[in-house]
């Protein structure tokens, strides 16, 4: 079950440049890590996937682009980056491919949670029809097991 905080970030998402490193004001050859961690991003992408809403429609970078952004956090004092925009792109088409069939890391249960809600809501939106055939079938139920003779 994500946490009610993962579920705010989705509902209310923050603006786009929390989720990307920002240029330090201090030293102008580094970055700054993303005000919303990099763990804390994958937590919700997992839950936008499961939940079936498309990351990038809430501001998350792509996993390449957040590929991008670590190596350039993890070279940072050697290199020469000033943006994330100076990052240099990444080539891993197979990456990509075997990302998108590959489900996020999780328990069944929670997969299974928003296919499970979802199921409750449909079947409890037509629980009137379902009442009304249960006393229907009630009711046939009792006459034909009523004696046809009056004594």
């Amino acid at each position: 079950m994500p946490t009610n905080w993962v579920m705010k970030q989705i509902g209310l998402p923050p603006p786009k440049a929390d989720f990307r490193p920002q240029p330090s004001f201090l030293h102008m050859n580094k970055l700054q890590p993303p005000r919303i961690s990099l763990r804390k991003q994958a937590r919700i992408r997992r839950t936008c996937i499961v939940a079936g809403v498309d990351p990038a429609s809430i501001g998350l970078p792509s996993v390449e682009e957040t590929n991008a952004f670590t190596s350039a956090l993890r070279t940072q004092p050697h290199s020469g980056y000033k943006t994330p925009a100076d990052v240099p792109e990444v080539q891993l088409k197979e990456l990509k491919d075997s990302l998108q069939q590959k489900l996020p890391k999780g328990r069944k249960v929670q997969f299974d949670l928003f296919k499970r809600e979802k199921k409750i809501h449909k079947n409890m939106s037509a629980m009137p029809e379902t009442i009304a055939r249960w006393e229907q079938d009630q009711e046939k139920a009792s006459k034909s097991t009523k004696p046809t003779l009056p004594f």
